[in-house]
């Protein structure tokens, strides 16, 4: 959840930044009546937001790759969580079936020791 906040906050970042170069070109080519000679300030301008406007693509595509990768590693991540819980449900199941068996064994033991005793009991001298 933090990660998709983060990612827009970067998103809009970048977008706000683009939108504020664009418009303090805009502002000082029109409203600033800049002179002709001071056109080519205003071609290399815009060649300049060209050039951002790439680069910040380029981030953009590097954000939505590293969000997928993160979003792969999160169901990884989440898979073997569940894989472990099962695991460990299985191993409390048979820890209690174990306990069972060996109280089952105990009471076997003392029921033949009693017989045991027992039969020596009723056994003719």
């Amino acid at each position: 959840m933090s990660k998709d906040i983060e990612l827009s906050k970067l998103s809009f970042c970048l977008k706000f930044q683009l939108f504020l170069s664009v418009h303090i070109v805009f502002l000082k080519c029109t409203y600033f009546d800049l002179p002709f000679q001071n056109s080519s300030f205003c071609e290399l301008e815009n060649t300049t937001l060209q050039k951002q406007r790439q680069e910040i693509q380029l981030l953009m595509g590097e954000l939505k790759d590293r969000d997928r990768e993160l979003s792969d590693m999160a169901a990884a991540h989440q898979q073997q969580l569940l894989a472990w819980e099962q695991d460990r449900h299985r191993l409390a199941t048979l820890d209690k079936t174990l306990v069972q068996y060996e109280g089952n064994a105990l009471t076997i033991m003392r029921n033949e020791m009693l017989l045991q005793k027992s039969s020596k009991f009723f056994q003719p001298p």
